[in-house]
Parts: C-alpha cells; structure tokens; sequence
C-alpha cells in the first residue's frame, strides 16, 4: 500500500513538511546558491532527516548576481558549516570551505553528537 500524497497548503507556509515526519534521503543538489536564507532551509532539512539518513548537497560559490542570491552567499560558509557539524561526509571532498563544493553525499549523525 501506498503512502498517501504530501500536499503543501498555504496556511503551511512556515512549516511546509510539519506533516510529513522524516526523510530517509534528502537532495538539494544546484539550490543553496539560490536560496535567500540557506541557513534556515539547510537547519530546517535537515531536522527532518532521520538518524543515518542520506543529505546529498552541493554548494556552488558564486558573485551572488543572476540567480544567485546575494544572501545565499553571505550565509554560505554558516550553511556549510551546520551542514558539516550534523553530517558526516561519505562522498565528496570538501578541500576548502571557501571554494565551491561539487556533489557531496553525507550522513546524518546521531542528534547526541553534535549538540
């Protein structure tokens, strides 16, 4: 049987996924340089993966122009560190924090080993 489907309401707006528990696996691969407040999405994700679940991310270093948001990389080193500090890289390097990052997968630690 199938799970039934995630619809996302407005009055939702805040907490999209409230209803929808954890994620074994979560993709953002060519977003965070877009977003306006990485920091937020990339927290938010990922207290919705579940323990040991999969957070495949890339995380491109832009002049912040275009389609780039100009926040997106104000916060990118803050964003990459939350991500660093709750995951554990198993795919990917991350020579240099300050560079772009190319295609990363990590995974979720145990919450008692980051707070």
């Amino acid at each position: 049987m199938s799970k039934p489907r995630l619809y996302i309401n407005a009055e939702d707006f805040q907490n999209p996924l409230a209803k929808a528990g954890q994620f074994d696996v979560i993709i953002l691969t060519t977003v965070l340089e877009h977003l306006d407040n990485p920091l937020f999405i990339s927290e938010y994700l990922l207290n919705r993966l579940k323990p040991g679940g999969l957070f495949v991310f890339d995380y491109i270093k832009s002049e912040g122009i275009g389609l780039d948001h100009p926040k997106a990389l104000e916060m990118r080193v803050e964003s990459l560190n939350i991500i660093l500090e709750k995951t554990q890289l198993i795919y990917g390097k991350i020579e240099d924090i300050n560079k772009s990052i190319g295609f990363c997968i990590s995974r979720k630690k145990a919450a008692s080993s980051y707070q």
